[in-house]
């Protein structure tokens, strides 16, 4: 309502940003009372395929990556049983019945628009899933008896799936929220596998993907944490380890602004109508409110101004290697190896480093224990491996937890050459991992980006990851022919002094494909070198020949193994 649609649109078309747009969100109408007249539900329809209409004749389809059907309607379920369930506009029935025609409608204006549906997931993981589904559709409300137990939130979300039966088809996603807190519930592996549950618990949403609109390793109300650096190893970790999952389509943190610790703000303040001073230029905190306000801005007070937070140059260098590289090869970690492997405990790195800072190390250090009575801060490094259509250049990006650095060698295809990568680092020393950023105070963290010597021209490409880090290595890749390949075989064995001279000729289908050759005719460096044709003395050559040969007869129907050789050569009958 006080946006230019058309400025922003440019913009995002301009610099290839894709965005989220939450229809019916709370700032404008509601998810709930509001709905419950005609009239209302026939503004509401006009208003979105308005909305939807300008987007699609102004070309702007290509910047749209999801439309979301109101924001956490789940909420509706806590007031799912009171009053008549036919007339209450809370009901998942009610609610269905307003979405699905605006949903048809958007289809008719936008064929195939990317549109996603938001619900609670079912959080235990019972095996038994006709029961599950049985109990989430019954008519008698469900009291949760602990944090993991069903409730009448996933309750509601159940019967709001069956509900939207009619628009199921032209919903492409499901739509998520993930939290946290000491433990990064559904902030981790366990949380996407309770969503996964859901989706086997109604088989309506088999095959559609996830986008994960909401997510936090902290609620909210804990702005503290997001100014702190281990919890931007967790947030970049959990980020590539939903990168490498098929079913996962999209994710954003919740607010990009100081609850993500992506980017802090200072704003002014209403003038103080006793002093009638602005105390503005303030780091604002969560909702207008929180820890953050009285934090002044003493470079610009009274001015607004935007820093970015711990978390921002971490999403810098992740996004730009995943527009530049957004096909995924591999994704694993130190300790529990990769998924090329057979490996998938990997997907737990981040949430293993984020219980070790919150249940061994913040305890310890609340017992008063400092220095080496303290636990290690992480000891696993996680990373995913990405490459560009064209497959000329490799990413791996890493997010190494450990307060030492880490070593990997990058192991390619065959005829894949690595030339030397470009380095972009984002660290933090160990003193300061877990301490806690003032905005608009000069930085602990460091930025640094750096290309290191060619690697050598034979051996391993090992790539070193720093300690406490998020990290982004841009490989340049060479494609080698076959001949190419061979020639760097001979080459190494020379370097190495396996061989001292090495010719290799290869037909395919009567036609030479490689011919190489390598070394001198003697020990002597100084010797004239060897040619394709140079002429050398053979020894005990006619075996493999005649093995060859009588190979290739067999297979033809000319020889069999089980008679004797004088079958086809009479003269040796000697005896057998």
């Amino acid at each position: 309502m006080t946006t230019d649609m058309k400025n922003a649109f440019s913009f995002y078309k301009e610099y290839g940003i894709k965005v989220l747009l939450t229809l019916e969100n709370y700032g404008v109408i509601t998810n709930k009372a509001t709905w419950a007249t005609s009239s209302r539900r026939e503004d509401v329809q006009r208003v979105i395929c308005d909305y939807v209409r300008w987007i699609v004749d102004n070309g702007f389809k290509d910047v749209v990556g999801a439309f979301e059907l109101g924001n956490e309607p789940y909420w509706n379920g806590t007031s799912l049983f009171k009053g008549d369930p036919k007339t209450n506009p809370c009901s998942p029935e009610n609610y269905a019945a307003k979405w699905t025609p605006i949903v048809l409608a958007i289809q008719e204006i936008w064929p195939k628009a990317p549109i996603g549906m938001t619900i609670a997931e079912y959080m235990t993981n019972d095996p038994d899933i006709e029961a599950v589904r049985n109990r989430m559709l019954a008519n008698q409300e469900i009291k949760s008896d602990g944090y993991f137990s069903e409730d009448s939130l996933q309750q509601w979300s159940g019967r709001y799936v069956v509900a939207m039966s009619n628009a199921l088809p032209h919903i492409s996603h499901v739509i998520q929220h993930a939290y946290g807190a000491e433990t990064p519930y559904s902030a981790s592996y366990h949380g996407l596998t309770r969503f996964r549950h859901f989706n086997r618990v109604f088989p309506e949403l088999k095959d559609k993907k996830f986008w994960i609109t909401e997510w936090r390793d902290r609620s909210d109300e804990d702005n503290h944490a997001h100014q702190r650096f281990y919890n931007t190893l967790t947030k970049a970790g959990y980020m590539l380890m939903m990168v490498s999952q098929p079913d996962v389509d999209g994710l954003n943190l919740h607010e990009f602004s100081s609850i993500s610790g992506a980017l802090y703000h200072s704003c002014t303040r209403p003038k103080d109508k006793k002093t009638g001073a602005f105390p503005g230029g303030n780091y604002d905190g969560n909702w207008g409110a929180g820890p953050w306000i009285g934090r002044p801005n003493y470079d610009d007070v009274g001015k607004p101004e935007l820093e970015p937070g711990l978390m921002g140059p971490a999403m810098r260098l992740m996004v730009e290697a995943l527009r530049e590289c957004p096909i995924v090869l591999d994704f694993g970690s130190e300790r529990h190896g990769a998924f090329s492997e057979g490996k998938t405990n990997a997907v737990y790195a981040c949430t293993e480093y984020y219980d070790g800072i919150f249940h061994n190390y913040s305890k310890a250090y609340a017992q008063g224990k400092t220095g080496k009575d303290l636990p290690r801060l992480g000891d696993d490094c996680e990373y995913l491996v990405t490459k560009d259509p064209n497959g000329s250049y490799l990413y791996v990006l890493a997010v190494n937890y450990k307060p030492e650095e880490t070593k990997f060698v990058l192991e390619l295809p065959k005829f894949w050459k690595a030339e030397v990568g470009d380095y972009r680092v984002y660290a933090c020393p160990t003193e300061f991992v877990t301490a806690h950023e003032i905005p608009g105070e000069p930085r602990f963290t460091r930025r640094w980006a750096y290309q290191p010597l060619r690697p050598r021209p034979y051996g391993p490409y090992v790539l070193k990851f720093p300690a406490n880090s998020v990290t982004t290595v841009r490989v340049p890749i060479r494609r080698q022919s076959l001949a190419a390949a061979a020639e760097d075989i001979i080459k190494e064995a020379l370097t190495r002094d396996k061989q001292g001279a090495v010719q290799f000729c290869a037909y395919r289908d009567g036609k030479c494909i490689v011919d190489v050759c390598g070394g001198h005719l003697t020990t002597n460096k100084e010797a004239p070198r060897v040619r394709c044709d140079t002429l050398f003395p053979i020894f005990s050559t006619e075996k493999p020949l005649l093995s060859t040969a009588v190979h290739r007869a067999v297979e033809l129907g000319k020889m069999d193994y089980d008679k004797p050789l004088c079958t086809w050569w009479p003269e040796l009958r000697g005896g057998k």
